[in-house]
Order: structure tokens, then sequence, then C-alpha cells
């Protein structure tokens, strides 16, 4: 089945629809039942084109005594199957099946207009023209993958400036000379030290006593759980001499010298660094979201996973995602 002048001029009716920001979107419906949705890129004459499937539903449609039109669903499981097989057909054996006011219903794939290659209006209805012609279910060009580790490195950093993947605080490690060196890299939720906690460790730096360590005690020094108040790095680091519980009512029976008290902050520092290190993003974690995303997209639209030799020849140079002492080993195929 060739796709008719008359069915030609009305696709290209609908596409000449999408030309400004207000009307940018048209669903075009074959006379076979196919639906076409195409979006205006922005840019004149590129348009975006996908075509809407069936899942598992049929709409029927039937006209009561007083006219009123009322519409039922039934489930058929093997429709997308169907579609999938002979699209131009599914139609028309559903009317066959339970009448001329019954199709399915079809949905636009939910997937990202960003990774489409937009058609000229030319091309748009080329391609349209050529699924109907050999009953095949239409699917969208996409742009070439680039997962190179320039570009996976380029997005990791756009990511980490944006934020952390833990909690979107900003950066301990990254603290500006303004931060006295004995609270650099000590923070909590909300950033760096404030001044008052600040003023409570030099409280008990300078002069260690009962007080001062029970006002300091409990206070967030670092976003880590075992290391997230001095009290909790002091049981971590000498579990043989830190008080590990205090009972209602009654006070402290030790509390950490100034010598300890300098190490608990020093190991509070390296469990927040660590912490930062495991919450930024790598080329590496970008590699594998991309690729995990591409195979959706791909799903979404039609097409088979990512093979390996697909993978490999869209990451590049091998040797730019090796370490500086690993670039004469092997390419890091299970990267993904």
């Amino acid at each position: 089945m060739t796709m008719d002048t008359f069915s030609k001029l009305s696709l290209r009716k609908a596409i000449a629809g999408t030309r400004d920001l207000e009307n940018d979107w048209r669903l075009w419906t074959h006379k076979n039942g196919r639906a076409f949705a195409i979006e205006w890129s922005g840019i004149p004459d590129l348009y975006y084109v996908t075509e809407s499937t069936p899942l598992s539903r049929i709409a029927i449609e039937t006209r009561s005594k007083d006219g009123t039109i009322i519409v039922h669903f039934v489930e058929d499981p093997s429709l997308h199957a169907r579609f999938i097989s002979a699209p131009n057909d599914l139609s028309a054996i559903i009317r066959k099946v339970h009448g001329e006011g019954a199709d399915a219903v079809r949905h636009p794939p939910a997937t990202d207009l960003r990774r489409l290659r937009a058609l000229s209006e030319v091309e748009a209805v080329e391609a349209i023209s050529d699924c109907i012609a050999v009953n095949q279910r239409f699917i969208p060009p996409l742009l070439m993958l680039d997962l190179s580790h320039q570009r996976m490195s380029a997005l990791a950093q756009e990511e980490n400036n944006s934020t952390t993947k833990c909690d979107g605080s900003d950066s301990m490690s990254g603290q500006s000379q303004s931060v006295p060196w004995l609270f650099r890299g000590l923070g909590d939720k909300n950033g760096p030290l404030q001044k008052p906690v600040r003023d409570l460790i030099l409280a008990h730096l300078n002069a260690p006593s009962e007080e001062t360590w029970d006002a300091v005690a409990r206070q967030t020094i670092s976003r880590t759980i075992r290391f997230h108040s001095p009290w909790s790095t002091w049981t971590q680091i000498r579990p043989e001499e830190a008080q590990r519980c205090l009972v209602e009512d009654s006070g402290w029976e030790k509390y950490p010298d100034k010598d300890t008290f300098l190490a608990i902050l020093d190991h509070a520092r390296a469990a927040e660094a660590s912490f930062e290190r495991s919450c930024s993003t790598t080329p590496e974690d970008v590699l594998r979201s991309t690729i995990r995303r591409e195979n959706l997209i791909r799903g979404q639209i039609g097409m088979p996973e990512l093979q390996p030799d697909e993978i490999e020849a869209a990451m590049g140079d091998p040797s730019a995602w090796l370490a500086g002492d690993q670039k004469e080993n092997e390419f890091p195929r299970k990267i993904c």
C-alpha cells in the first residue's frame, strides 16, 4: 500500500500547521488508522516525527437511542504484537471483530525528543510514506550517539557543579581560604560549619571540660553517619576510652582532651572528604546512565538495545577511558 496523493497533501497540511510556538504539535492519522505525532523542533523546516502505538486497549463507540455516544473499552493482550507485525492492517481487523466504531487506543512514545534527528517536511513525508508502503512500524532516526570520554567528562562536570548526588549541599573540600583551616572540610547538610558551632569547638579546644564537651558533643560536623558528631567520631576512633552512653540527668564521666579532640576533627574531616568522593559523578557513571537511557529510548521507538560494538564505536578512543598507567591495556569492554 503506497500513500496516495490526498494523504500526502493532508500530511503536508498537518506539518505546515506546526510552524509556530503556539501550534507546534499535530497528530496526523492516516486512513488506515495509523497515527503520527509531528512536533516542530523550533528550527525552520525541521520536525520531530514519532508514531503512536497501541498497547492492549480497544475503544468501542456505540450510539444510544437518544444519539448519545457511549465508549467502552476491552483489553486485548495481543494488540501490540499484531501492530508490530502488520501496522497497516490493525484497525481493519479490529473493526471486523468489534464493529465500525472500534479502534485501538494509541499512545505516543514517551521518548526524549532531543535524541531524535529532526526531519524536513520532505523527509518526514517520505519517511512516513515509506513505512506505510512496506507495512512496517515507523522508527524515527536518532542522532549520532556520542559516548566519548570528553563528552561524558563534560556532562559529569556539569552535574557535579550543579549538585551532589547525595544531598545537594555545598562541597566541603572546596571551601574558600576565608574559612579557618581548623574548620575546612567540616560541615552539615546545609554547608560549612556556622559560627555558633565553630565557637563551641574552639571553646573545648582552648579549655576542655565537661561543660564544653557537653555543649559540642552532639553538634553535626560531618554528613556521614558514623562520624556525624564529635561524640560519634570519638566512639569510632577511641572505642576503648570513649563514653558510649549518657544516663539521663547524669554528667559526663570523661571527655576528650585537646589532642584527642583534634584527632576527632581530623577523622571527621577525612570521612567527609571520602563521602564527597563517593558522591561525585564520574565519566563512567554518566556513561552507564547514558547507555541505560539510550536503551530505554530505543525500546520506546521499536529499536533493539545497543550492542557492544556500537557502544565501543560511540566511546571513541579506547585509551581515553584508561588511567595514565593503563594506556597500553585492553579496552574496557565491561564499562556498561
